[in-house]
């Protein structure tokens, strides 16, 4: 052995360890699935915004057409973006270091919150009946939810800063995400609602033959999305 080079000896490692190649190749195969299914996670993401934006924008911008755009760039695209940032493999963060990842995350949920909070109460005030409808309670009850999350969140981080926290750091993180968690699934069914506004459905039906396919397909889309975002979120505690 001593007559062997560096290059002889590590084939003769390589050759010795096929569990350790299994285990890489078992590595490679999972953070594939994790890019693909998060890279399907913001094609179907922009897809829903896509398709709200264009609607609010189909002719004159007014006060209605201001709530749909700051709250569904606030929560389908800010508030999700700004979970999934924490995200091991988020496609466009995942190289970035945790330190830095934090800091774009509070960035993206505190902008995700001015503006949902400025598209809720600038309808709020030019149609206070609009929130006794289910689509409007849900979207008050996920506004609220999110400035606990956002609460939460700054908690969790000056926690950081004062030693004694140290024991109680774990479940203010647990309780942050758990907030931020219900408040995603609020807005999106929040939107899924919205999708039944007789104005949307007949724009929407001009895609197609049948006119009651594209609110169904629209709806399932935005949930899995953010059922997507959701998961991932919660992962970023365990893994």
């Amino acid at each position: 052995m001593d007559g062997e080079t560096p290059t002889e000896e590590l084939s003769i490692k390589e050759e010795e360890s096929p569990e350790e190649e299994k285990v890489v190749k078992n590595y490679v195969l999972s953070k594939t699935i994790r890019l693909l299914l998060n890279l399907l996670t913001h094609v179907l993401m922009m897809i829903t915004e896509f398709v709200c934006l264009v609607f609010a924008c189909k002719s004159h911008v007014g006060i209605f057409e201001l709530h749909i755009i700051l709250c569904v760039i606030g929560y389908q695209f800010f508030m999700c973006q700004g979970a999934l940032t924490l995200a091991k493999y988020n496609v466009w963060s995942g190289y970035l270091r945790r330190l830095h990842r934090i800091h774009v995350h509070w960035v993206l949920e505190v902008i995700a919150l001015a503006m949902v909070t400025a598209g809720s109460v600038l309808y709020l005030l030019e149609l206070p009946a609009h929130f006794t409808t289910l689509h409007g309670g849900f979207g008050l009850v996920a506004l609220g939810a999110t400035l606990l999350a956002v609460l939460g969140g700054a908690i969790t981080g000056l926690s950081y800063a004062v030693q004694g926290c140290a024991p109680a750091r774990k479940w203010f993180k647990y309780i942050h995400h758990t907030i931020a968690v219900i408040a995603l699934l609020l807005s999106a069914i929040s939107l899924s609602l919205a999708f039944m506004n007789p104005d949307f459905k007949l724009w929407t039906s001009k895609w197609f033959e049948n006119d009651e396919l594209p609110v169904p397909i629209l709806m399932f889309i935005t949930l899995l999305f953010t059922c997507s975002v959701a998961v991932e979120f919660l992962l970023v505690l365990w893994i």
